[in-house]
């Protein structure tokens, strides 16, 4: 049976690779210069500019740290910022190669949206299949990478990719903890204070946490006072992580200033940029129709995810999967008036990861 995983890991990890290269054609377009990079995206050219002049203030590290920790784009943490630097622009400087912003771009659309999807959606049919099924596993991974919303966010610069790697690796740690609030517990709080550091997302696990420590305490496996324990350790750890991964917080002005941009950046989304918006889950369904054009896909991903939870082998982790999903859809679905698709992508994630081509008992 290992072997067997193995085997399945690698199919997988071949398909990923082939998904990554197909990527690299249209992600080397469109991106000549600055001024072409402005007329395709409105998100790529108010990230681009910061993150060349964090690779600049790298050098200087040493010197003036403030350059470099004080990146002064607060509508993303930190840890985008710098993954974006150290796993694209870095290296290419290094080598030589940068300075091109068609270079540039196809690093960064590559490293920052392609490959962290590819790696998130194996640990989630891994999740799903255990890596137990040629037939389901290959295919759970093929439907997940050819979601419309995911075939889109990987042409494009955006920290999505990223963010949704992080959710899932929490979740996954939460798995493989299984109620014993062990080592995988705490690194499941790491990586959610991550998630909340690159964009605030990890904050959805309000429900999630406490549900999964109530299970804990409910089937015995904790104690009353380990429950407070736990906890304690859990929200200090995110806490620890997400002022130790957003380094610019030790800058008073900059808090200041960041504060202002999340709250003007809040404000617009429950509103609108430049006109005002229809705040309303119902005109969320237009977005639907125009992805899936028929709803019955999600319908069946739904009730897959429901008779999950409630059957069979892998009943934690659909549970927990829901218990994040429902309050970010909620919360997008009626705090936020503006409806760019990418928005949904972690939510469509996990619905289309349910229907796992098998049956849940």
């Amino acid at each position: 049976m290992i072997r067997k995983k193995k085997f399945v890991f690698l199919i997988l990890l071949f398909i990923g690779a082939l998904y990554f290269f197909i990527f690299w054609f249209p992600n080397a377009t469109g991106a000549r210069d600055q001024n072409m990079l402005s007329v395709f995206s409105a998100d790529e050219i108010a990230q681009y500019p910061y993150m060349v002049r964090m690779l600049g203030a790298l050098f200087t590290l040493f010197q003036s740290p403030f350059r470099f920790f004080a990146y002064q784009q607060y509508f993303y943490g930190f840890p985008y910022y710098f993954y974006s630097v150290a796993a694209a622009l870095l290296p290419l400087k290094l080598l030589g190669a940068a300075g091109s912003v068609s270079t540039n771009m196809l690093f960064l659309r590559q490293l920052v949206s392609v490959l962290p999807m590819v790696i998130a959606l194996i640990l989630l049919v891994y999740l799903q299949t255990g890596f137990e099924s040629y037939i389901k596993s290959i295919s759970l991974f093929l439907i997940l990478i050819l979601i419309p919303e995911v075939v889109a966010n990987d042409m494009w610069l955006h920290p999505e990719s990223l963010e949704f790697l992080l959710i899932v690796l929490t979740l996954f740690f939460l798995t493989r903890d299984d109620l014993k609030f062990g080592k995988s517990f705490y690194i499941a709080a790491l990586f959610c204070g991550l998630a909340t550091a690159t964009k605030l997302l990890g904050l959805f696990f309000f429900l999630t946490i406490p549900l999964y420590i109530f299970l804990g305490w409910y089937q015995k496996r904790i104690s009353l006072r380990k429950v407070m324990q736990a906890a304690t350790f859990f929200v200090a750890i995110m806490a620890v992580i997400f002022v130790l991964s957003n380094p610019f917080l030790f800058w008073a002005s900059q808090r200041a200033f960041a504060l202002k941009i999340q709250s003007n950046f809040h404000r617009s989304m429950t509103a609108g940029f430049t006109v005002a918006y229809k705040n309303s889950p119902l005109v969320w369904l237009q977005v639907i129709f125009d992805l899936y054009s028929v709803p019955a896909f999600l319908i069946l991903a739904m009730t897959a995810l429901i008779i999950g939870m409630l059957k069979g082998e892998r009943r934690l982790i659909n549970l927990l999967i829901l218990s994040w999903a429902i309050p970010f859809m909620l919360y997008i679905s009626f705090a936020i008036a503006i409806r760019p698709k990418h928005f949904r992508c972690p939510f469509f994630c996990r619905y289309f990861r349910l229907f796992r081509l098998t049956s849940p008992c």
